[in-house]
């Protein structure tokens, strides 16, 4: 596995480019110290992941070190987060073909009780065909475990991620989430306010997925 560059870095893990065998691989290992309790919570999951979310709409993972807790995913040159920082907003039509595809992912993921609980546009990312693909699930919610932790991103968290009782969490957190990035995607604002440009008909989805109460989502 050959280094070519460091791309990205948050609080708890770096993302590295990498060529393996002739294809390109985003790898995040931690800058976290690695416990014991840790390790097995992330290579249960890192299994999972590797073995399980096969879907057109998931990033794949090709390889996972369970040593050093290393994910390896293919590589996707885009995310959301950048095409929205330069375009500000996209058409209606197009942010529908993205969020209908990654809800395919995630009603693939659901069936096997795995919720996302992540869901941002910086980790929405595009293939070379522009295929959108959900990614980062290495902090996935597996519903009949009893190690899962309250991962989540302030600005897209679902009111039951708010008051941190990881039993609330469940697949209707996920939809929550997705409707926040696709309000994103057709208003160009993050903060859900007033409906500017929206049709009537998505507006009702997107108030119908962010509904504060999960069973009125």
């Amino acid at each position: 596995m050959k280094l070519i560059e460091d791309i990205a870095k948050t609080e708890r893990w770096v993302i590295s480019l990498v060529e393996k065998d002739g294809e390109l691989l985003a790898c995040k290992r931690p800058i976290f110290t690695v416990t014991d309790e840790l390790r097995k919570y992330y290579v249960k999951r890192g299994r999972l992941w590797l073995r399980k979310l096969k879907h057109p709409n998931i990033l794949a993972l090709k390889h996972f070190d369970e040593k050093t807790i290393t994910f390896c995913m293919e590589y996707a040159p885009k995310n959301l987060r950048k095409i929205l920082d330069e375009k500000g907003k996209l058409p209606i039509e197009v942010a529908i073909g993205i969020v209908t595809q990654i809800a395919s992912a995630l009603e693939y993921a659901h069936k096997m009780g795995i919720v996302h609980a992540d869901i941002k546009p910086e980790n929405i990312f595009f293939d070379e065909l522009n295929t959108p693909k959900l990614g980062d699930w290495e902090d996935m919610i597996i519903l009949i475990e009893e190690d899962n932790r309250n991962i989540y991103t302030p600005e897209y968290a679902a009111p039951e991620q708010l008051k941190g009782n990881i039993n609330e969490v469940d697949t209707l957190t996920d939809i929550y989430q997705l409707g926040k990035i696709l309000y994103e995607m057709v208003e160009g604002e993050r903060a859900i306010k007033d409906f500017k440009t929206t049709p009537k008909w998505l507006q009702e989805i997107i108030i119908k997925c962010v509904a504060e109460k999960k069973e009125e989502r």
